[in-house]
């Protein structure tokens, strides 16, 4: 997983002004499924119930993941 966020940092310049400025970052994470940890209360191993109805698809959405060519799968049993 990688969370991206900013912070901002105030400098001062060679004549003396302050300027601020906002510095964008990424941060990885290792993401682990319930499955591969020890030692979790039972409710972590609990499988999320299914929506009760289909949620349509956003064509602009689809479209640009489409572009990202991203190896995107949906299920099995690993993270």
């Amino acid at each position: 997983m990688v969370h991206a966020s900013s912070f901002k940092k105030t400098d001062q310049t060679d004549d003396g002004q302050e300027i601020e400025e906002e510095i964008p970052f990424l941060k990885e994470y290792t993401v682990l499924s319930a499955n591969q940890c020890e030692g979790l209360p039972p409710h972590f191993y609990q499988r999320a119930t299914p929506p009760a109805e289909t949620l349509e698809r956003i064509e602009r959405a689809e479209q640009f993941f489409a572009h990202t060519q991203v190896d995107i799968r949906i299920g099995g049993n690993w993270a």
